[in-house]
């Protein structure tokens, strides 16, 4: 494993057809985008902003997908949110949510499976507002050097003719 956020000189060991040594350094990995909502006190009684405001549309390309949460057996802002990622986990697209919670406070994570660059989302719909989305982690590309050739790609993943490799 690679952190995005330091600069790695590695010996990457490939085997396959056969087996060889190569340097390689790893500048970022690849990562779809994330975007988190505003935080909300877990315990909060006083929900109606959330489950008042409807659906949630997740745009991927040129296709959107409306999700309709379920806040029935909300009873505070940490359920709300948990509802929400419930829906959006039952869709089936290419995005995954789940509830961050920290000091007391929670938040909605919304993330591209994908990776790359391109691995882009529109957050929107009538939750959208009251959730206060941001991006967290932008879509991007894993960069890296192999054998002293600079590379990117949309994937965390290297394939090798003589074999695959993964950052």
């Amino acid at each position: 494993f690679f952190s995005s956020r330091r600069r790695h000189t590695r010996l990457l060991t490939v085997t396959g057809v056969q087996t060889c040594a190569l340097p390689i350094s790893v500048a970022q990995t690849a990562a779809g985008q994330t975007s988190s909502s505003n935080g909300f006190v877990s315990t909060n009684p006083s929900i109606g902003g959330i489950t008042g405001a409807g659906s949630l549309t997740i745009q991927i390309g040129t296709t959107t997908t409306t999700v309709t949460p379920t806040f029935s057996s909300a009873t505070n802002a940490k359920e709300a949110l948990e509802a929400v990622a419930t829906a959006v986990n039952a869709a089936g697209i290419d995005a995954r949510a789940q509830v961050v919670s920290a000091n007391g406070a929670s938040r909605l994570q919304v993330t591209r499976k994908t990776t790359g660059a391109a691995s882009t989302m529109t957050l929107g719909g009538g939750l959208a507002a009251p959730l206060g989305f941001s991006t967290t982690t932008a879509a991007r590309d894993a960069s890296y050097t192999l054998n002293g050739a600079a590379h990117t790609s949309s994937s965390n993943v290297i394939q090798l003719e003589i074999g695959r490799a993964h950052v």
